[in-house]
């Protein structure tokens, strides 16, 4: 009786006796980025892939600083190919992994100049 008399008591604080489904750990920072193949309009970006990633998150940079890249592509598998690039011209790349919990930190960045 004394359990049941404090189970609306308890949930109206937030404890409840139910247990909330386990969250998804935030994916870890992908690591290996490297640019694979390189032609004058585009270049292939490919990395290892970070566990409990649903989807990545590719940005791209005229510097090696982070805060200054914008995205350009979320690709489900470890492997991009950012086009439509300028003849060239040399471009940073980082990727975040993503999952329904957060996004990871950055990975390393990596460069490289089109043809």
């Amino acid at each position: 009786m004394a359990k049941a008399l404090f189970k609306p008591i308890l949930a109206a604080f937030g404890h409840t006796s139910r247990k909330e489904p386990a969250k998804r750990p935030v994916p870890a920072a992908p690591i290996g980025l490297e640019a694979s193949e390189v032609s004058a309009d585009a270049i292939a970006l490919n990395w290892e892939p970070s566990a409990n990633a649903t989807f990545y998150t590719v940005y791209i940079g005229e510097t090696a600083s982070t805060t200054e890249m914008r995205p350009v592509g979320n690709p489900t598998s470890s492997r991009f190919t950012v086009d439509g690039l300028e003849e060239g011209k040399q471009y940073f790349f980082a990727v975040k992994a993503i999952n329904s919990t957060g996004a990871s930190p950055f990975s390393n960045v990596t460069n490289r100049r089109t043809l």
